[in-house]
């Protein structure tokens, strides 16, 4: 059962505020409709088209990526290699294109929790693995009930060259 994080003493929001990352700051304040629910700090944030993996951030740095279209290639290995991405960064594409998708796990659980998944119209899900077996693995349910305002789905896989899906 959630507990109204609101209803918590000044003391503790602050403490709270201190702990979370700017990303977590800020999806609270956005919950709980004010920046009033982490005092001191309004997190603030930078909307911007991308950013270079390799920048260098602030502490309290945010953007907010909402460029036209993100591609997730092999994004399992991407997180402990660059962490610093996910701790400062919000991704709201219009378009996600992912390569290397393997069915076994949800939308959900493969993406990163930073990733707003409700902003995305199209999706794209490629495979460059002679497996046409991974284009009819995939659960349309999980498709849709991860990206609700989906209005295109590509899914594309190779073997031997040419198109399967």
């Amino acid at each position: 059962m959630p507990y109204p994080i609101a209803k918590l003493s000044y003391g503790l929001r602050s403490r709270l505020s201190v702990l979370t990352t700017p990303v977590e700051r800020y999806n609270l304040q956005i919950a709980a409709g004010g920046a009033g629910i982490c005092p001191p700090k309004l997190q603030l944030c930078k909307i911007v088209q991308n950013v270079h993996p390799f920048a260098v951030f602030k502490e309290d740095d945010l953007f907010v990526c909402t460029g036209d279209r993100i591609i997730l290639a092999n994004i399992e290995n991407a997180a402990p290699h660059q962490p610093h991405l996910f701790v400062h960064i919000i991704f709201a594409p219009n378009s996600l294109s992912i390569f290397n998708y393997k069915s076994s796990k949800t939308l959900r659980s493969f993406l990163n929790p930073n990733t707003c998944t409700k902003s995305i119209l199209k999706f794209e899900i490629s495979s460059w693995f002679e497996q046409p077996e991974l284009c009819q693995d995939i659960d349309f349910e999980d498709v849709y009930a991860t990206f609700p305002r989906l209005q295109m789905l590509s899914i594309i896989g190779l073997f031997n060259g040419s198109p399967i899906c």
